[in-house]
Parts: structure tokens; C-alpha cells; sequence
């Protein structure tokens, strides 16, 4: 088991029992605790087994409760998950990708493909978040957030990053006009001490001013590791790159160590958007996301805009960017052009509505 991990053997006559236990564990674990003047909250994953029916001895009962522990890190926030059949098959078909991903990112083979956000007080396209997936000869497509789950749990993060910048900042410095670059960072990555240099280094390379960079990192990495990654943000904001809170939201948020955080703009994850036009509770948090940033006088991006309701309401609670499918999805270099097309057209068709209305 890894150091952060516990595991418990426990009787139970069925399924909602141990289900019982393990809300019983997370409602312990979610409780905050104060260290100093801090108040620290953490979630929790659970994996559970059962025998007979997910194995007889205790090395096969641990392998099953540490598949259903993986399928429930991968979810956000503190989650529950009960193993099932399928997580082994899963987990065969993960390890066969994981494989063939390290050999792709140790070859720099990676495919980069670029979303469009849009300022939505000129309705125009201002910059390109760049994801780094992998289409591999024949086979089944790697998407951008396990291309990065991977390179993270595999120690490749850095040549993952690495790559996308070189690639990414050398085809934005290329696109006419000042457009603004946007990829995805890690807590490791921040925590190097020469991480800094390394990204100026590559951007002098081809050209791309730091002001034109934006490094994402999500809210729980930044939060459980803000110490680690303080001087370097720091730094890097000084610079004029630009840090964001990614997918604030979606996991457990400390307002007090959000405050602390030397960041400039904040990025709304989507889940707190989905559905919201129609969900007056769900529109209400998205609202209060958003003021919040204002309060703190954040740059907002409203990512995983799916339709035009959900676009007109990010631009009602002052949302200065927004991405998603409704817009564009991600696009290859070689489409840029139609992909910021297709994102102007339809932030300029959502304008013309609500003038219409």
C-alpha cells in the first residue's frame, strides 16, 4: 500500500454494510482540523472488496479493494467504489496504454490539440488551451486528461509538459495577431527548482513573450501542495506568465488557502455549469463560483460550456472567458483557422440573441 493508505479487514453481512463503514470512515476523514491559524480539509477514496465473491485469500481481497481504491481517486472529491469484474479488465487494458503512452512520450510523439477561449466582452477568440493527447497507428485514441494521469503517475510529467510547450508555443507564435497560449501545468513541475528557467528558455525559442503564457493547475493539486509551488508561481507571475486555478469546483475548496494562493485568474470547472440553465440550485453555486472570483479580483473562465444557455449565463455572472463545445471542441493545428471561426461565430450568435430578446 502507498504511504497515504490504509486498509481495514473488517465483518460485514453484506454489501450496504460495508458500504455503511466506508461513508463512516470518509465522515471522519472529511472533518476539518485546524493547524495554527489554518484550517486544513482533506477528502477520502474508498475501495471496497467483499469475500467470497472478490477473492479467498487476503492477497487476492487487497488486489480487488485497491482496484475499486483506483476507480475512486478518479473521481472527484471523497468517493466510494465497490469492485466489480470489470475494474480487472479495466485495469488490464489501462496497463497495456500506460505502456505504450511512456514509450510514445519518451519517443515525443504526442498530439496537441488546441481549444479556442473567447473574451466575451468582445465576443473574439484571445488565446488556445493546448491538450496533449495521442493517436496511436491503429489503435484506440488516448485522451488528454489520461495522457496526463500517466505522465503524472509515471514520472513523465516534466517531458509531458516539455513537449506540449515546445510544440503549442511554437504554433501560436506563429498564428497572426497577439494569441495567447494556455496548458497545463503540474504540482510537480512547480515544485522544480529550475522549472522556471526551463519554460523562459523554450519560450525564447520560438518567440512567445512570457505575458502570452498561462499555466493551469488544478484546485487539488494547489491546494495540498501550495507551500511547494508558492515561490515559483510567484516568480513566474512576476514575469508576467499567467498562473490559473483549473477546475476550481470540482474537488473540496479552501477559501482561506485560495486567498493565500498567488494566482491571477481562476478557471470554473464545468461540472459546476452543466445543467445550470435549467437547475436554479446548480445556476445559484455557479453564481456564487463567480462572484467570488471578482471579489478576489481574478481573471474567470468558465470551462465545458456545452450550449448557449449555459454560455449566456457565464456571461451573466461576468465571466470574462469561456470554452467548450458549444464553441469549438479541440482542435489540430492544421484547423486553428476554422476552430476560432467557429468559436466567434457562435459567441456572436449568442450576442445577437439576447440583443434580439
Amino acid at each position: 500500500m502507498g504511504g497515504d493508505e490504509f486498509a481495514i479487514l473488517a465483518e460485514s453481512d453484506d454489501v450496504e454494510g460495508a458500504l455503511a463503514l466506508a461513508r463512516v470512515l470518509i465522515d471522519a476523514v472529511d472533518q476539518p482540523a485546524r493547524f495554527g491559524d489554518a484550517e486544513i480539509q482533506v477528502g477520502a477514496a474508498v475501495g471496497v472488496a467483499m469475500s467470497p465473491d472478490n477473492g479467498q485469500i487476503g492477497e487476492d481481497l487487497l488486489r480487488a479493494a485497491d482496484l475499486a481504491l483506483l476507480s475512486a481517486k478518479g473521481h472527484p472529491g471523497s468517493h466510494i467504489c465497490l469492485f466489480t469484474p470489470d475494474l480487472k479488465l479495466l485495469s488490464a487494458r489501462n496497463a497495456g496504454v500506460e505502456s505504450r503512452v511512456r514509450s510514445a512520450l519518451r519517443a515525443g510523439n504526442i498530439d496537441v490539440a488546441y481549444q479556442p477561449l473567447v473574451d466575451l466582452e468582445t465576443d473574439k477568440v484571445v488565446a488556445l488551451e493546448a491538450l496533449a493527447g495521442w493517436q496511436p497507428d491503429g489503435g484506440e485514441p488516448v485522451a488528454p486528461a489520461e495522457m496526463a494521469r500517466i505522465a503524472e503517475a509515471r514520472g513523465l510529467i516534466g517531458t509531458l509538459r516539455r513537449l506540449v510547450l515546445e510544440q503549442a508555443a511554437a504554433v501560436v507564435a506563429g498564428l497572426p495577431g497577439p494569441m495567447n497560449l494556455w496548458i497545463n501545468a503540474s504540482v510537480h513541475g512547480l515544485r522544480q527548482p529550475g522549472m522556471v528557467d526551463e519554460v523562459l528558455a523554450e519560450l525564447q525559442v520560438v518567440g512567445l513573450p512570457p505575458h502570452r503564457l498561462a499555466l493551469e493547475v488544478t484546485e487539488t493539486a494547489l491546494m495540498t501542495d501550495e507551500d511547494a509551488c508558492r515561490s515559483n508561481i510567484e516568480r513566474l507571475i512576476k514575469l508576467g506568465v499567467g498562473v490559473a486555478m483549473d477546475d476550481f469546483g470540482a474537488g473540496f475548496s479552501s477559501l482561506d488557502r485560495l486567498r493565500r494562493l498567488p494566482i491571477n485568474a481562476l478557471k470554473i470547472s464545468g461540472s459546476l455549469l452543466s445543467g445550470a440553465p435549467g437547475q436554479a440550485m446548480t445556476a445559484d453555486i455557479f453564481r456564487v463560483a463567480a462572484s467570488l472570483g471578482h471579489s478576489m479580483d481574478l481573471m474567470l473562465v468558465a470551462e465545458g460550456v456545452e450550449s448557449r444557455e449555459e454560455l449566456e449565463l457565464a456571461r451573466a455572472a461576468g465571466i470574462h472567458r469561456v470554452q467548450g463545445f458549444a464553441l469549438s471542441p479541440p482542435a489540430p493545428a492544421s484547423q486553428i483557422p476554422e476552430a476560432i471561426a467557429s468559436a466567434k461565430a457562435a459567441a456572436n450568435t449568442g450576442l445577437q440573441l439576447r440583443a434580439a430578446s
